[in-house]
Order: structure tokens, then sequence, then C-alpha cells
């Protein structure tokens, strides 16, 4: 009696792994770009203040950077 067992099931859920981690990673890039363009937008906005602005919120426009990337530094 011939048995024959072909696991499909494995061989599909390894080619849909790959797809999907595919565009996993692409969505992941794109969150990270839109991130990076908010906070430059930030960056820019806070530059563009006069410094009587940037006194107002108790920042030095050497310190814009580290305001707008306080979530991400621990300094």
């Amino acid at each position: 009696m011939l048995v024959q067992s072909t696991n499909a099931q494995i061989y599909f859920g390894g080619f849909t792994a790959v797809i999907s981690s595919f565009f996993v990673k692409i969505i992941e890039n794109s969150v990270m770009a839109r991130s990076a363009e908010v906070r430059s937008e930030q960056i820019a906005a806070l530059n563009a203040k006069s410094d009587a602005e940037l006194a107002a919120m108790r920042l030095n426009r050497s310190d814009i950077a580290l305001h707008v990337f306080r979530d991400r530094l621990y300094i």
C-alpha cells in the first residue's frame, strides 16, 4: 500500500509568512518615515519661532531637538 503525505500546509504557511512579513516591513517603514517627517516639521516650526516665543515656552534654541526627541532620548 502506498502512503503519500504531502505537508502542503507547512509549505503554504511558510510562503504566507514570507509575504506577510514583507508587507509588515513595508508598513513599519512607512510608519517610521512618517514619524521622522512629523518630528522634522516640529523642529522647523520651533525654529521659526522668535527667541521671545521660545523663552515663553521655556526653551532655548539649542534645546529644540532635545525637546522634540524627548520621548526617545533619556538624558
